[in-house]
């Protein structure tokens, strides 16, 4: 997904439901006084599937507004319903 209408659209469309996103370990370097780039580990709990375990990528810029997200990826460690690697 790409921008802030689509995510919208995106999770508007989609079935309602209880999740819980549990990150750590969270570390940001800032590359110049307008970006920056951090990685998270991340636990996903949600009340119809075992826990996934993955983590966040991200890339942040620093507009007038302050610092907001300028990309985000999601990489799985290992889905906790199979253990298997992702």
């Amino acid at each position: 997904m790409e921008g802030r209408d689509a995510i919208l659209a995106a999770f508007r469309a989609r079935p309602g439901r209880t999740t819980r996103h549990v990150t750590s370990n969270v570390v940001i370097d800032v590359e110049s006084a307008t970006s920056a780039r951090g990685e998270c580990a991340l636990v996903l709990y949600t009340a119809y599937k075992a826990p996934i375990v993955g983590s966040f990528h991200d890339r942040f810029a620093r507009t007038s507004d302050g610092w907001r997200f300028a990309a985000r990826r999601g990489s799985l460690t290992f889905a906790a319903e199979t253990g298997a690697p992702a």
